[in-house]
């Protein structure tokens, strides 16, 4: 019986991965990726933002310690200039990585209050000069 119950949390959890969608930065490598329950996670599994409100037509991308990333519009991440600094479709494809540890998640760390939503700019066609791995990295201490 606990084998039976060890094999469907492992089925559960390949099945909750493969549900997974890549964000890519502007080169087309994968370096993120956002689950099910609408949150941003790097590849080594630490979660470190979260769309809310989540699966509106445009939410916002809000890191875990409070701080307003911009907003995902149309498979975009966009500053807070509207400049782009993310996708979910690559612009070059390149391979993602092999090692892929979307099944080993960490614990969600806390939500801490956000800050108010700002005025959302136009859309520009340029990409942002902070890399998606940059603001990710940084959204640690929004």
């Amino acid at each position: 019986m606990r084998t039976l119950s060890r094999l469907i949390l492992a089925l559960a959890l390949c099945g909750s991965a493969l549900a997974a969608t890549p964000l890519y930065n502007q080169a087309g490598r994968a370096v993120a990726f956002l689950d099910d329950n609408q949150v941003i996670y790097l590849w080594n599994g630490e979660a470190v933002a979260y769309l809310d409100p989540p699966y509106s037509a445009t939410p916002s991308v809000v890191a875990f310690s409070g701080g307003h990333m911009g907003w995902l519009d149309k498979g975009a991440l966009r500053d807070h200039e509207g400049r782009v600094w993310g996708s979910t479709f690559p612009q070059q494809q390149l391979p993602t990585p092999l090692e892929v540890p979307k099944a080993i998640r960490q614990e969600l760390p806390q939500k801490l209050h956000a800050q108010p939503t700002p005025r959302r700019p136009a859309d520009q066609p340029s990409w942002a000069p902070v890399p998606l791995e940059e603001q990710l990295n940084k959204s640690k201490g929004c």
